[in-house]
């Protein structure tokens, strides 16, 4: 039997006072209905968005008065996380609401938290060695990914999968990140000196996706498998 134990950001829910009661999850989908002279409209398809993670906690605390609302947990919680519950799937998550604060007993605090989130498997590394190094995805739906190198040399410019980076110093650690929508040189802002247009993305209906870079140097990519 899988254990009902939940990760916040990889910490157990334990360390935050908290043992979880109940969680559910549940698909949102988007239907396209077709238009035209038909006399029934018919669905086409449905299109899978963010899916719907309801978590019921509690807190068991020696004063009632001394923790009256899970305000800490919250505050945890109000940013993009990523939990890890008992299925073993990770689901980068955005709090969207919470539930009325009660008291089965005077030592117990239970709420319940509503996310909008997307169901991920774990962060995978790979470290690329070569030029067009192939990634296998596994996902079965679009996935965003990090590249990151250090510049062995000075570069006028490199290219990695089409995105030109211009000006790079010797030694300067260069990350180009889709998931979190950021281009920086040594932490700094470098989007300036590139010309993207799209982050990149995995594709689910790729069997294998090269990895390519001109002139040549190490890379490491990093992305959640995402899944509908």
């Amino acid at each position: 039997m899988m254990r009902e134990v939940m990760y916040i950001d990889g910490k157990p829910l334990h360390e935050f006072r908290a043992k979880l009661l109940d969680w559910e999850v549940a698909p949102d989908l988007a239907n396209v209905i077709s238009s035209g002279k038909n006399l029934f409209p018919a669905l086409l398809k449905s299109e899978a968005g963010q899916k719907k993670l309801s978590v019921t906690l509690n807190y068991q605390t020696a004063d009632r008065k001394w923790f009256p609302s899970p305000t800490k947990l919250i505050g945890q919680l109000n940013k993009t996380v990523n939990l890890q519950m008992p299925d073993g799937f990770i689901y980068r998550s955005a709090l969207s609401s919470v539930s009325s604060v009660k008291y089965p007993a005077k030592w117990i605090t239970e709420f319940t938290l509503e996310f909008k989130c997307v169901q991920c498997g774990q962060y995978q590394e790979i470290d690329i060695k070569q030029n067009e190094q192939p990634i296998y995805y596994d996902g079965t739906a679009p996935a965003p990914y990090k590249i990151e190198f250090t510049a062995p040399t000075a570069l006028q410019s490199v290219t990695v999968q089409g995105i030109q980076l211009t000006s790079i110093p010797a030694g300067a650690k260069i990350v180009l990140d889709g998931i979190e929508k950021k281009i920086t040189q040594n932490g700094e802002n470098k989007f300036l000196e590139s010309n993207l247009i799209d982050f990149p993305v995995f594709e689910s209906s790729e069997d294998s996706i090269p990895i390519t870079v001109s002139p040549f140097v190490p890379l490491k990519i990093s992305y959640y498998p995402i899944y509908i």
